[in-house]
C-alpha cells in the first residue's frame, strides 16, 4: 500500500489516541492469596531454628525456619543469609512433590539482594532434593535431576548469575507435563529458556515437601548456602500450565494497540475509514491533501 503524495517536515496524520499504551505493573509488598500456601516478608519472628511466627498479612500453610540459627532477621523485615548451612527452608503441609502419578506442580519466588562474593554450588532456591537454582562455575545454572531404572539424567540450562549488591526477583514454575515436566525461570521481568524434559524431577523422600530459601534442602547438599538478603518468598501449589501471571513477584507489561493499519482502507473526507484487519481505536486524520490507494 502507498501514500500518493509525499508530505515533506509534516505528519502525514494525526492520532486521537496513542499508538502504544504501555506501563509496568510492579509488585507491592507480600499479599497472600488463598491458594498460595506461603507468602512471607519476615515481618515476624523467627524463632531459633524451629519456626517462625507470622505477623496479618502473611501466610504459611507448614513450617517456615532457619537452618543453621545464625540466620540474622533484619530490623522492618527480611533475613541476613552468610553461605554456608545457612538459610532458610519451608516444609509445606499441604502438598507434596512426591507423588508419582502427580499432574501439577508449583510457583516458588524470592526477593534476593545477593553479596558480591559467592561460593561454587551457592544455592538460591531448591525443592524436593534434585530441583535448583544456583551457581556453578560462575554461572547460574537452573534445572533438575531425573532418575530412570537407576540411571540418573541432568536437565539444566544455565545464565548470568544476579549481580551483587542490588536486589533481584526470581520466581520458578515447576510443572508436569504428561509424563515429563518443565522448569521456567523468570529473573526482573525477563523470562529465560526453560528446562523441558520427558522425565520429572527425582525427588528425595526426606525432601519431598520441603522447599529452600538460599540453599538446598537435599541431604547431602545442606552446605551450599547463599549469601545475601531476603526479602521475601513465596510457594503456591496447583500449578497445572506454565502461567506468567502467576509470577506475582515479577513486573507485569500492560499494553494494548490502538493502531496498526496499512491503509488499504477508504477516506470519508479527510477521515481514515478502517480496512477489514486494520486496528484503529479512535479517529485517524489524513492532512495536507494526502490520499490512500491500492497498490
Amino acid at each position: 500500500m502507498r501514500v500518493s503524495r509525499t508530505l515533506k517536515h509534516r505528519s502525514l496524520a494525526v492520532l486521537s489516541a496513542a499508538v502504544i499504551v504501555g506501563a509496568l505493573v510492579t509488585p507491592g509488598a507480600a499479599s497472600a492469596a488463598e491458594t498460595d500456601d506461603l507468602d512471607i516478608a519476615f515481618g515476624g519472628s523467627l524463632v531459633g531454628t524451629t519456626a517462625y511466627t507470622t505477623v496479618e498479612g502473611e501466610t504459611m500453610r507448614g513450617v517456615v525456619h532457619r537452618t543453621n540459627g545464625a540466620e540474622e532477621q533484619l530490623p522492618g523485615g527480611g533475613v541476613s543469609l552468610g553461605g554456608g548451612t545457612q538459610g532458610i527452608r519451608f516444609d509445606a503441609s499441604g502438598f507434596t512433590l512426591a507423588d508419582p502419578g502427580a499432574t501439577s506442580g508449583f510457583v516458588a519466588e524470592l526477593s534476593v539482594t545477593p553479596q558480591t562474593s559467592q561460593d561454587d554450588m551457592a544455592t538460591l532456591f531448591g525443592a524436593g532434593g534434585n530441583l535448583f537454582v544456583r551457581l556453578e562455575g560462575g554461572q547460574l545454572v537452573y534445572g533438575f535431576d531425573s532418575v530412570s531404572g537407576g540411571s540418573w539424567t541432568k536437565h539444566r540450562l544455565n545464565a548470568a548469575a544476579p549481580a551483587g549488591g542490588t536486589g533481584h526477583d526470581l520466581s520458578v514454575q515447576y510443572i508436569r507435563a504428561g509424563a515429563g515436566a518443565e522448569l521456567h525461570l523468570a529473573i526482573d521481568g525477563v523470562a529465560l529458556e526453560p528446562v523441558i524434559s520427558s522425565a520429572p524431577a527425582a525427588i528425595s523422600a526426606e525432601a519431598a515437601a520441603s522447599f529452600g530459601f538460599g540453599n538446598d534442602v537435599h541431604p547431602a547438599a545442606t552446605g551450599r548456602g547463599y549469601k545475601g538478603d531476603l526479602s521475601r518468598i513465596r510457594v503456591a501449589s496447583g500449578l497445572t500450565a506454565y502461567d506468567p501471571a502467576q509470577n506475582t513477584y515479577q513486573p507485569a507489561p500492560v499494553t494494548r494497540t490502538v493502531l496498526n493499519t496499512g491503509f488499504s482502507g477508504t477516506l470519508d473526507g479527510t477521515t481514515y475509514k478502517a480496512a477489514a484487519g486494520d486496528v484503529l481505536a479512535g479517529a485517524l486524520a489524513m492532512r495536507g491533501g494526502a490520499t490512500v490507494s491500492s497498490g
